[in-house]
């Protein structure tokens, strides 16, 4: 059963787009670290092609961080067709999901694991991104603040997004629990799980 929920997410994963994968990759990586521990005990058949897909996306993770780190920029926009372009297209930092639409994928799902691997192969790009979040989106830590650069006319943000960036500084900058506090903000709504998740990440850099 394990081997059969294996081979399902491999024909899933291999039918997905650049744009997809790239989405995806964070939570794609810290799953395959997951099951392979899995793996050792009741699918060890799969090891080899496992480890052999780890390797991959770690190695394409890295190197996604650092070539999008070279081309991230501070960057004034100084009429509407320079922000249709951006809306339309994205850039280093932002994907286009759809048209007015855009997500920071690099950032998205971020697992502790994910998240060392940034810190040992790819802090000095990791950070890069955090200095230019934290500075183009100066609320991004507060939940339901309005958008900043990067959802067109939506007039607010999604609450998967202060969440993303609060694991980003948890798990890939390695913030302290002193450090990472003052960026919980409040729930976003009666049993909020992000919020329940950024305090336990919070806990667990005590």
């Amino acid at each position: 059963m394990i081997s059969a929920a294996y081979d399902d997410w491999v024909a899933t994963h291999d039918r997905l787009s650049a744009a997809e994968a790239r989405l995806y990759r964070n939570r794609h990586l810290g799953g395959l670290i997951a099951y392979r521990a899995l793996a050792e005990r009741f699918a060890p058949d799969t090891l080899a092609d496992v480890d052999a897909r780890i390797t991959a996306l770690r190695e394409t993770l890295v190197g996604e961080f650092y070539e999008g780190a070279g081309n991230v920029q501070f960057k004034a926009v100084h009429n509407s067709a320079e922000l249709d372009r951006f809306i339309g297209g994205g850039n280093a930092l932002f994907d286009k999901v759809r048209p007015h639409r855009a997500t920071i994928a690099k950032l998205n799902d971020l697992t502790p694991v994910v998240g060392e691997i940034l810190r040992e192969s790819a802090f000095p790009a990791a950070k890069t991104y955090m200095d230019v979040i934290d500075t183009v989106m100066p609320g991004w830590w507060l939940v339901g603040e309005e958008r900043q650069v990067h959802f067109g006319e939506n007039f607010m943000d999604f609450p998967h997004v202060s969440r993303n960036l609060f694991l980003a500084k948890a798990y890939a900058m390695g913030f302290r629990a002193a450090a990472l506090e003052p960026y919980v903000d409040i729930p976003y709504c009666e049993g909020d799980l992000y919020y329940i998740e950024k305090i336990v990440a919070m806990l667990e850099a005590w």
